[in-house]
């Protein structure tokens, strides 16, 4: 068997005792791994993208880029959130963008201004937004909502990265 190098998001997993057989859809491999080393690279692959994510929202702002860089905010939490998942619950988070949703799942408690700034940080992601809802975003996003919101998503990490159940 080889070694997949990325397994976060194994497209089959087949479970014998404490051992995985994992079907990678990176590189078409099958991996086999315990459970504890295919969590570990999906902690590997959670965190270490949110901090590529973070790093790339940061030189898209400095580019002046503001709505690909709150874009790229919103990924990072949203991968910190995964990670959290992965590592307090020890499975798969699911496959979605709201981070309100996605907090739950930890069973943190958040309080209504939390939510409101989560609710808000999921607005970022445009992906698969209308263009006129993607326009109306371009319009309101300038260097001093950008800065705001990125303070808030910087601060969001940390809360995030500190978290424990």
């Amino acid at each position: 068997m080889q070694k997949c190098s990325k397994v976060a998001l194994p497209f089959l997993i087949l479970r014998k005792s404490n051992r995985l057989t994992i079907f990678c859809i990176f590189s078409a491999k099958i991996a086999l791994m315990t459970k504890a080393q295919y969590k570990q690279q999906a902690l590997d692959y959670w965190y270490g993208s949110s901090e590529d994510d973070w790093d790339t929202a940061l030189k898209l702002q400095e580019n002046k880029k503001y709505h690909h860089a709150l874009f790229f905010g919103h990924l990072s939490l949203e991968k910190l959130f995964k990670g959290k998942i992965v590592e307090i619950l020890d499975r798969h988070p699911l496959p979605v963008h709201d981070l309100i949703l996605l907090s739950t799942k930890i069973e943190c408690e958040l309080s209504l201004e939390q939510k409101d700034e989560l609710k808000e940080i999921t607005s970022f992601n445009l992906e698969a937004r209308y263009d006129s809802y993607k326009l109306k975003f371009y319009k309101k996003v300038n260097k001093n909502f950008c800065i705001t919101w990125m303070k808030v998503i910087e601060r969001w990490r940390l809360w995030i990265k500190d978290y424990s159940k």
